[in-house]
């Protein structure tokens, strides 16, 4: 998203100061004069690069929130391609490309990233074209069944606006999650204000983990 960055995880990494390494990952094109990835080969082929290049050996995770939950997840079916995996795969109330559940919010999550802007990341020309220019490249994406485990954290409150629908008319659903976990917040307060819970549930189901 335009208003998406390494910024919007450092509430929830704080969550795991003393606990275990965060590393935040940038998407390349969001800021002017960067190129974009040409193709969703050419984007999975630098993530998975670049996500050795920081971890070594050692075992990780790998963690998206939103949007981010779908590159997360590519990556990981690209590592396990390379014999690579991680431990498990975290989607932060991430949807599958063309869920509409999330789209009869539309209204509310620009008015929100808006309402965010200052806060966070100027949606300036670089990044709103950056963002249209990821949501063709991963439009028809679907994700695979992965080897590594799967956790899928759902935001607990829908948008404003959906209070009175059910919660299958609003929360995602993502059927190759192993494990599905709803906290606090909506899909913007569970990594704001109520980060700390968000960060919980992760620690709990990554304690879990074989490693």
């Amino acid at each position: 998203m335009a208003l998406g960055g390494v910024h919007q995880y450092a509430r929830f990494a704080s969550g795991f100061r003393e606990v275990r390494e965060v590393i935040a990952l940038a998407v390349p094109g969001f800021a002017t004069g960067e190129p974009l990835p040409a193709t969703e080969d050419a984007l999975l082929d630098l993530l998975a690069r670049t996500v050795r290049e920081q971890v070594g050996d050692a075992p990780f995770a790998l963690l998206g929130s939103s949007s981010g939950g779908v590159l997360a997840y590519a990556t990981a079916a690209r590592m396990e391609q390379e014999g690579r995996p991680p431990a498990g795969v975290v989607l932060l109330d991430t949807y599958v490309p063309g869920d509409d559940s999330l789209g009869q919010f539309e209204d509310q999550l620009l008015g929100g990233m808006f309402e965010r802007e200052a806060g966070f990341a100027r949606m300036d020309a670089a990044r709103l074209s950056a963002m249209s220019w990821y949501f063709n490249l991963l439009g028809g994406w679907r994700p695979g069944k992965l080897d590594s485990p799967v956790l899928l954290v759902r935001a607990g409150e829908p948008m404003p606006g959906g209070e009175e629908l059910a919660p299958e008319r609003w929360q995602t659903g993502w059927s190759e999650a192993d494990r599905v976990v709803d906290v606090p917040g909506n899909h913007f307060t569970m990594m704001e204000n109520l980060a700390d819970a968000t960060a919980a549930a992760v620690e709990s189901w990554i304690r879990e983990q074989p490693l």
